[in-house]
């Protein structure tokens, strides 16, 4: 999108709060696509290994993904209300444990639409999302620059997370 088209839509937006109707659509969507995560970082409210027992999730709750089919008819609503410029992919664990990620990001890329995915990158399959074509951004927990502080700050060794990090960082 060029600065005429990204200014226009500004106009709009700020148009529609002044005449208090919305004139398009958000112009950035935050999707939670995964309850499940692949590390326990201690400072984590969902996973972390020091949370009190009635404050862990059940196994039925990490297991809960967004389907494709519903995300897809949430997006089909957004470009239909225009404005839509990014989408952030994220989750209360780790958006890659999602099997359709990847296809979340081409669909948004098809549309045009940007995508930034926090993530810990640990399973992530970076070739297949590099490939959509479209803008993405991997916003990457590190969370440690050596093995033990990686560690550390997950409680214990995670068979192989941080040469994993490394490797993908590469």
């Amino acid at each position: 999108m060029n600065d005429e088209a990204r200014k226009a839509r500004k106009k709009l937006r700020v148009q529609g709060v002044l005449d208090n109707v919305p004139q398009q659509g958000p112009q950035t969507v935050h999707f939670d696509i995964a309850n499940g995560c692949n590390v326990r970082c201690t400072t984590c409210w969902h996973h972390s290994p020091h949370l009190e027992a009635a404050h862990v999730p059940t196994i039925a709750w990490k297991r809960r993904t967004m389907s494709f089919e519903a995300y897809r008819k949430i997006m089909d609503d957004l470009l239909e209300l225009g404005g839509l410029e990014q989408i952030i992919l994220s989750g209360m664990g780790d958006p890659s444990l999602n099997r359709e990620l990847p296809e979340m990001v081409q669909y948004a890329h098809q549309n045009g639409i940007g995508v930034t995915i926090i993530t810990n990158l640990l399973a992530v399959d970076l070739p297949r999302l590099l490939s959509t074509g479209g803008e993405l951004n991997l916003l990457v927990s590190i969370c440690g620059v050596t093995q033990a502080s990686w560690d550390a700050f997950h409680d214990g060794p995670l068979g192989g997370g941080f040469p994993k990090l490394l490797k993908q960082l590469e």
